[in-house]
């Protein structure tokens, strides 16, 4: 298993935010989790998806400039910048290692190699590194790569890190969720909320009920609460449960909701909570409330944060913008650039790129069997696939109008690609990824 590709614009990954060692979340006793960029001595380290869906380490200068390599591996994850020193995960098959380098990715060595399953989850707190190795928190000494492992009797998907406590998504106490929307059914089993000492001991429950993608700041811990969650579904039919953002006092363990509808990810900074949802960047209040909108990036594009900032790197144009948290003006560093190349569409397995019946209401039309029902006019036989002429739109209104929740919740998530580049299609845009302009060309007002 290879590590997760959270930083696909599309799929929507889990792109955290990144702190120097310096950072204010460090001085708070919270863990510096390993994030999708870095700022590291007057520039900007960060990951991208390269040809062929590999992962690329990028650097460029903060105050603009060519953008330059320096790796590239099947996957690349969890930047840590500590000192004069940057680590990160990389996957090699058949092996995970840790890398280490300075700071400006100069000279790249294997701090330590592991032959197992899968490696996730680099962070770093007081002195020492975390991963997870095969689900067991496992430390790495930073000089040496002498990996310990922590408490082999406790498996987790994730943790965070808050003064000297460990909270951890546990893989062995799961809560059962079940939930409908018209033909739309979801099961999912969720991992509770637990926490132990730094020392791996006391293992006690925290929260009885699912949560995901943990983020820490000062005496917070955020997640995603599966108890309060929104129904989603596949282009096979199939369908899942995402729960919405919460916040918890770590000191009182009281749970709180950001009151926010949805969204595709969410970055904790100093300067409050930065919400990234369907072509909309906002930051809000860290303890929830009005958002202030900071850009509107383009239908494909990948999102970051590092110290004081926001980056936004749009595919289809090349271009990397900074968004200062603080109030500041937004800057491009560079434009125009080839150092990515746009991620493949989510594909069934015969590589072709299917568009699914809905009724009204948005849920799938199914068969006698339960089969999601394809639009006619496509095929799937030996690899080939057609689209009849057609005046359907994935969004109707994009042109004009802001999506709301509920029409972007309504799409089948295996349209939601086309449906973001649907509206530069409407002004005769010619895509270099083919399954995007072979889709296009099929519509009669394209």
């Amino acid at each position: 298993m290879r590590l997760a590709k959270r930083y696909l614009p599309i799929v929507l990954a889990m792109l955290l935010l990144a702190f120097s060692a310096t950072s204010a979340m460090a001085l708070t006793g919270v863990n510096q989790q390993g994030e999708m960029a870095i700022e590291s001595n007057d520039q900007l380290l960060f990951l991208l998806t390269a040809t062929d869906n590999n992962t690329a380490l990028n650097k460029v200068a903060l105050a603009g400039g060519e953008p330059e390599n320096i790796d590239m591996h099947t996957t690349i994850d969890d930047l840590v910048a500590v000192g004069e020193k940057v680590y990160y995960l990389r996957y090699d098959p058949p092996s995970y290692q840790i890398i280490a380098t300075d700071s400006n990715g100069a000279q790249l060595e294997i701090l330590s190699q592991f032959e197992t399953q899968e490696v996730s989850k680099l962070s770093y707190y007081d002195d020492v590194l975390y991963c997870l190795v095969d689900g067991i928190l496992t430390l790495v000494d930073p000089e040496t790569g002498e990996p310990d492992e922590l408490n082999a009797n406790v498996k987790m998907s994730e943790y965070v890190i808050v003064n000297d406590v460990i909270y951890y998504v546990s893989t062995d106490d799961l809560h059962e969720y079940q939930a409908t929307s018209g033909e739309l059914v979801a099961n999912a089993s969720v991992g509770k909320l637990y926490s132990m000492s730094i020392t791996g001991s006391n293992p006690e429950l925290v929260l009885d009920k699912g949560v995901g993608d943990l983020k820490a700041y000062g005496n917070y811990v955020y997640m995603h609460n599966y108890d309060d969650s929104y129904l989603t579904a596949d282009s096979d039919g199939s369908s899942w449960l995402q729960g919405r953002l919460y916040r918890m006092n770590t000191e009182t363990n009281q749970l709180a909701s950001m009151a926010l509808g949805y969204d595709w990810d969410y970055y904790i900074t100093p300067y409050g909570v930065v919400v990234y949802t369907n072509e909309d960047l906002s930051l809000y209040p860290l303890a929830g409330g009005t958002g202030k909108q900071l850009m509107k990036p383009a239908a494909i594009s990948s999102v970051m944060a590092a110290g004081s900032n926001a980056y936004v790197f749009e595919y289809e144009a090349g271009k990397m913008t900074r968004v200062p948290l603080d109030g500041g003006s937004n800057k491009a560093l560079f434009s125009g650039s080839k150092i990515a190349s746009i991620p493949s569409p989510v594909t069934a397995e015969d590589d072709t790129t299917i568009e699914y019946q809905v009724d009204d209401e948005g849920n799938l039309i199914t068969d006698e069997e339960g089969n999601a029902v394809p639009v006619e006019g496509q095929t799937t036989q030996e690899g080939e696939k057609s689209y009849e002429k057609t005046d359907g739109y994935i969004f109707p209104n994009s042109e004009t109008e802001r999506l709301t929740e509920e029409e972007v919740l309504a799409v089948d998530s295996s349209m939601l690609e086309l449906g973001r580049v649907e509206v530069l299609a409407r002004h005769g845009y010619e895509f270099k990824t083919k399954s995007y302009q072979e889709y296009f060309d099929g519509k009669s007002w394209y």
